[in-house]
């Protein structure tokens, strides 16, 4: 994967994500969120392990959702096919597809449903009620429709995708929508602002755990899920990000800033993202390890799906979040 391609997506799609943050408001967050959310879904859903949990015929090593390491790793594919091949485990025929027709719907209510709440309280109590909802229909479509052998790992695999990907990616609205929540009469500016400082600060974790990997990279992180992060990368990240975070917080005092009464606040959520940023990660290269997939899709040239590119976000999103509610007044 050659660095241009990755420069040149990154030059077309970010000054048009940071345009409609800044003037498009609410619906225009909230429509880049569900798109977001739908088309990670899809990915997610086309990355069902090949492998059954259980110990395959013929010689083949246990899978590693049973708590054992294959040996050797099985090669990745560039991205995940649209069905996985015959498993001799599944009766040779090729496993049913995760049905979108269930997920999306789920998912987009996860995000529908941050848009609407007044309040953190009023969407836990949503999504509580969505999850249950959801995992309730997940149930009954395993039982009518599914014919397979895989019954944890799709259950795990149906319920797991629109949690992970449409609850954790709705804090991107929660974030949006802090200066209107609790009697609050901040005004949009606040949440997108907080906003802000949550994707420009994972952007530059991301950044500086590249860079400095790539130049002083030497102690592998995690080599049996990402063989390119390194401990010195993941330092380089975190400095980064508190350096981001503190800048930010001066840049944004010009357009309403972000709320806090100290100086030590940014550079301790800056801290809190740049640790979150390569959780975030490495959470989704242990899923795509468990796919046997390289990037989970070919949506923007030179980075792979859009999975790829909101593996940090998922987790620095909802800690940006918390932390706002902990900091503001």
């Amino acid at each position: 994967m050659t660095l241009l391609p990755r420069l040149l997506t990154a030059l077309v799609s970010l000054p048009l994500l940071f345009a409609a943050l800044w003037w498009g408001g609410l619906p225009a967050i909230a429509l880049l969120t569900l798109i977001a959310a739908l088309l990670g879904l899809r990915e997610f859903y086309r990355m069902l392990p090949p492998l059954p949990v259980a110990a395959a015929p013929n010689g083949l090593a246990p899978n590693e959702l049973d708590g054992t390491e294959t040996s050797p790793p099985p090669a990745l594919s560039p991205t995940p096919a649209p069905l996985h091949p015959a498993n001799p485990a599944d009766g040779n025929n090729p496993p049913q597809p995760l049905p979108l027709l269930l997920g999306i719907p789920w998912a987009a209510a996860f995000v529908l449903s941050a848009w609407a709440a007044a309040n953190s309280c009023d969407f836990a109590i949503a999504a509580l009620i969505i999850l249950v909802a959801g995992a309730f229909l997940s149930l009954l479509w395993l039982i009518a429709f599914y014919r397979g052998r895989r019954w944890l790992l799709t259950a795990a695999w149906l319920i797991g995708g629109p949690v992970y990907i449409g609850f954790l990616l709705s804090h991107a609205l929660l974030l949006a929508d802090l200066g209107f929540g609790g009697g609050n009469s901040y005004g949009y500016e606040l949440g997108r602002n907080w906003l802000i400082l949550a994707l420009l600060t994972t952007f530059a974790a991301d950044t500086g755990a590249y860079a400095v990997g790539r130049l002083l990279g030497r102690h592998k992180m995690a080599p049996a899920l990402s063989p390119g992060k390194t401990w010195e990368g993941a330092a380089g990240g975190l400095i980064a990000a508190i350096i981001a975070a503190l800048l930010l917080d001066q840049l944004l005092q010009c357009c309403s800033g972000l709320g806090l009464t100290q100086w030590w606040q940014p550079a301790l959520i800056g801290a809190a993202l740049g640790i979150a940023a390569p959780a975030g990660d490495l959470l989704e290269s242990k899923l795509k390890r468990l796919a046997q997939v390289k990037d989970a899709g070919r949506l923007f040239p030179g980075h792979g799906g859009i999975l790829d590119r909101l593996d940090s976000l998922l987790i620095t999103l909802p800690t940006a979040y918390y932390l706002a509610l902990l900091t503001l007044p």
